[in-house]
């Protein structure tokens, strides 16, 4: 799975990459706590974003799309975005 969602630069980052079906590189980010796509490349803005209520865990969690160019790849989306919660313990 290393080979399909990678990390670029520093070990100590959390953001990791993948390239999506449209040849396109992504990027999962936590900003402020909340774990966000972008596409590859830094202070790109947030294409998905991930909601939860920290404090009532009852609450539905979702992705907010921001962008629809990011459906063309939404397997790898769906795929990467369960490594990274589970890597980062998001949800």
């Amino acid at each position: 799975m290393g080979d399909f969602l990678y990390n670029h630069g520093s070990s100590f980052s959390a953001a990791r990459s993948f390239i999506g079906d449209n040849n396109v590189e992504y990027r999962w980010k936590v900003r402020q706590g909340t774990l966000m796509l972008c596409k590859g490349g830094s202070g790109a803005p947030a294409l998905i974003t991930f909601h939860r209520d920290r404090y009532n865990p009852n609450d539905a969690s979702y992705l907010e799309v921001h962008d629809i160019e990011t459906l063309e790849s939404l397997e790898k989306v769906i795929v990467s975005f369960l490594i990274m919660e589970r890597r980062t313990g998001q949800a």
